[in-house]
């Protein structure tokens, strides 16, 4: 079954925000969101009409399973880093487990 990643993507989150992002496990960054809590990353980056549209956009009808992953689970989980390391190899803005970096241009 696919996977679609919410995860939380900053260690230091002092001031009580998440920087929190989707990626597919053939590592596309759907969305990315600013979350108060970890508990609203699945609403903020996969619930809303909007988040759902780009979601099927790119699944199709094909069924998913969606992971919440805290800042602690993305270090070792391998689907996440698989998913991150396809993501940078195609240049694609965002997505380091543990820290954010843009990479120049998508393609």
């Amino acid at each position: 079954m696919r996977k679609l990643y919410l995860f939380v993507n900053n260690a230091d989150n002092q001031q009580g925000w998440n920087d929190c992002l989707s990626i597919t496990d053939d590592g596309y960054v759907l969305g990315n969101h600013i979350c108060s809590h970890m508990g609203y990353m699945q609403h903020d980056l996969h619930d809303r009409p909007d988040r759902l549209e780009k979601i099927k956009s790119h699944f199709g009808d094909k069924p998913y399973e969606v992971e919440i992953l805290s800042y602690e689970d993305c270090k070792t989980h391998t689907g996440l880093n698989a998913a991150v390391a396809l993501a940078q190899g195609r240049k694609q803005d965002y997505v380091k487990a543990g820290a954010v970096i843009e990479l120049a241009g998508d393609e």
